[in-house]
């Protein structure tokens, strides 16, 4: 079965992603394969840094989520999976992508500064550079206007 492979970060962005991911999906017959990441926690003290055991395992509430939002695309006819990992976020993202091989990835953008990705980073920029696949990028000031756009080109790419 084809495949869309769609990080989440569950911020306001994340709806506009899974909104984008569904014509897509019926387009090219794609199951949606939600991704969440979660880095794990950095205990700092005054001898050393140390990864927080408890934060190694997934959360049961964003579990709790990823089956929502599972659910809301079956609802739509859109055949759809959930998964989450730690770890750090773009390698995690790449290394799913490599056993996946999704047709696309599809993946938010908050919208920050040059300087802010410069000194923060950013997930997205960093999967867009190393992917393999097409990366289409939903903006965090995505407008219903621009859906209606995405819907239109995945039923253009249907023909």
């Amino acid at each position: 079965m084809k495949n869309i492979l769609v990080p989440l970060d569950l911020s306001e962005v994340s709806t506009a992603v899974v909104d984008a991911a569904v014509p897509m999906a019926r387009a090219f017959g794609a199951q949606v394969y939600l991704y969440y990441v979660m880095r794990p926690a950095v205990v700092v003290n005054e001898f050393s840094a140390y990864v927080d055991e408890q934060s190694t395992h997934p959360d049961p509430e964003v579990d709790k989520i990823l089956a929502k939002l599972v659910a809301d695309l079956k609802a739509q006819g859109v055949a759809a999976v959930a998964e989450q990992a730690v770890g750090i976020p773009v390698e995690e993202i790449l290394e799913k992508a490599e056993s996946l091989i999704p047709e696309y990835i599809i993946m938010g953008s908050h919208g920050h500064t040059a300087f802010y990705d410069l000194l923060v980073g950013s997930t997205t920029a960093g999967v867009l550079k190393r992917a393999r696949q097409p990366v289409l990028i939903v903006g965090a000031n995505e407008t219903p206007a621009t859906r209606e756009e995405a819907h239109s080109l995945a039923g253009a790419a249907k023909v």
